[in-house]
């Protein structure tokens, strides 16, 4: 009786946990969203990515995560969250978006804002920033370091939130004003810079900074763009050339840079998000399974225990710069 007492308290005690952290991450996602700026240039000013095995080096390294490839590391390191070649982990087609998995490191999403600040100082004026918003697997302690065999530390999957500075700090570390706003992939430059080190830096985009936790436990974050068309919506990623969904495996990306022409550079009008939290009981399985200390599958462990949330965001904040 007392074990089956302490079990449905620890149910609802998960349960209440990743609905607080869901309504955390919606909430903030619902007002970055909402004020996107956009402007018809050419420029990429929202994007969002499904990192493949192609640009494992430059996004999945830097991330702190490990995967098979990476013989340094022991052999129980295959035990983390499946690869993107297995199904199990990228499943972008699934008719309900609560269905949906968004690859091993989860998407990538990252946009201009307009972002509201303290108006003390001209570098703290309220004006339009770079946000990024992304899953990193990290040590809780000990620094980036995910060999257990070296840094013994647990890993988490955690969610963080960059927000890059309007412009030069005092020590004149660039901002976004003075980085550009385009968000078109230039690895090693500008946002996608994994040596910036200081909270507020471009490079944050790529690489968070420590302090731009959102929240942890989430395992999986994956978005639907939608635009009107007609007076309905209409989808645009992950999409075919009909509208339709596709799971996208070669380059599921969406780059925003137009407001009307083709499917692949639509910003879009309607956003769906999801977010995959594990309880905390999933937490501590998960972590047994990667540490090596129980057998089991991945996704079968994380699908028992995590809960999914979703929302539509309109992006009516939307204006451009002059």
């Amino acid at each position: 009786m007392i074990s089956a007492v302490t079990s449905g308290w620890q149910r609802i005690q998960g349960s209440l946990s990743t609905e607080s952290q869901a309504r955390l991450i919606l909430d903030q996602l619902a007002s970055d969203l909402e004020g996107a700026v956009f402007k018809p240039d050419g420029a990429v000013w929202l994007a969002f990515s499904v990192e493949t095995a192609a640009v494992a080096d430059t996004y999945l390294d830097s991330h702190g995560w490990q995967y098979e490839l990476r013989a340094s590391l022991p052999s129980h390191t295959v035990l983390i969250k499946p690869a993107n070649d297995d199904p199990e982990s990228l499943t972008l087609n699934a008719p309900d978006l609560s269905d949906a998995r968004y690859g091993q490191a989860g998407g990538w999403l990252r946009f201009f804002t307009g972002h509201q600040d303290s108006n003390t100082e001209l570098r703290d004026l309220s004006a339009p920033t770079a946000v990024s918003y992304q899953i990193v697997r990290r040590n809780v302690s000990g620094g980036n370091n995910n060999n257990p065999d070296s840094n013994p530390a647990e890993i988490r999957y955690l969610f963080y939130r960059s927000v890059v500075r309007q412009t030069s700090s005092a020590s004149g570390r660039d901002g976004s004003f003075e980085t550009g706003f385009d968000l078109t992939m230039t690895a090693g430059t500008g946002y996608y810079d994994a040596t910036d080190s200081y909270e507020g830096d471009p490079g944050n985009v790529i690489k968070p900074h420590t302090n731009s936790l959102l929240a942890n436990n989430v395992i999986d974050f994956g978005v639907r763009f939608y635009v009107l068309d007609g007076g309905g919506l209409r989808l645009v990623f992950p999409a075919d050339g009909s509208g339709g969904l596709a799971n996208q495996v070669v380059d599921p990306d969406h780059l925003a840079t137009v407001s009307v022409a083709g499917d692949a550079g639509r910003f879009p009008d309607v956003i769906e998000v999801m977010v995959r939290i594990l309880t905390d009981e999933g937490a501590r399985e998960i972590q047994n399974l990667e540490a090596g200390r129980i057998e089991g599958d991945w996704w079968e462990i994380a699908d028992a225990n995590s809960r999914v949330f979703t929302r539509r965001i309109q992006t009516v904040g939307r204006f451009p710069v002059r």
